[in-house]
């Protein structure tokens, strides 16, 4: 991806002071690329089984807590088959719980090709929301980091309570680490989630590297049989 990387631009496709970094869509033979394929075919399944699991919790409760926002590393580095068991678990908790009977949680599809980003140091991105206001069609965010970060690079979601914690908390922060995977959602029910607001902080040190897959909800569809 280093050879085609330029310079970021915001949702309205404009450049901004705001975002400096410099990043590329993974577009035409890059998408075909082995890897790459392997890549979203494992961010599809383990983001198709965080959106059942987190309806049938959905389901059974309401709360602005961390992990109603978000699902950290677990679902991206089970295997596959335990995702899809996981997922099959929680559909049923759901529906046993005042869900739509006769109607599977809809899952997470993918909305466009990855991005990969890289932020030098002193780079950032202030706070914004990844879906446009009025549109849906980044319904939640799968983000990857890539590298570890020497120094600085946090995501941080100011309007986010950190489980177990009061409303006094700066919101949430998540390190960049190798390996680590986040998936967070910026539309509910139709609805903007103010939680999601979220900065990319500057890199004191080092390069911070991460790689974006934006997802949408597929229509719920009939249980077969």
């Amino acid at each position: 991806a280093r050879p085609d990387l330029r310079r970021s631009r915001v949702t309205d496709g404009k450049l901004s002071e705001g975002r400096t970094s410099s990043s590329t869509f993974l577009t035409g033979s890059r998408q075909d690329h082995p890897v790459v394929k392997v890549v979203e075919r494992r961010i599809l399944r383990a983001a198709a089984s965080v959106g059942r699991i987190v309806a049938a919790r959905a389901a059974r409760r309401t709360t602005d807590r961390f992990d109603d926002l978000f699902t950290a590393n677990a679902a991206a580095r089970r295997s596959d088959t335990a995702n899809e068991r996981e997922a099959a678990r929680g559909a049923c908790a759901g529906a046993g719980a005042g869900a739509t009977p006769g109607a599977h949680p809809s899952p997470l599809v993918g909305a466009e090709p990855m991005q990969v980003v890289r932020y030098d140091r002193g780079e950032m991105y202030t706070a914004h929301y990844d879906n446009k206001q009025g549109c849906v069609r980044r319904a939640a965010t799968f983000m990857m980091y890539l590298r570890d970060v020497e120094a600085g690079g946090a995501t941080h979601f100011p309007k986010a309570k950190p489980a177990g914690k009061g409303g006094d908390a700066d919101g949430v922060r998540v390190w960049p680490k190798r390996g680590r995977a986040l998936v967070f959602w910026s539309v509910r029910g139709g609805v903007e989630d103010v939680r999601s607001l979220h900065e990319a902080e500057p890199v004191a040190a080092g390069e911070k590297w991460i790689a974006t897959k934006w997802m949408q909800v597929a229509e719920e569809r009939p249980a077969s049989g």
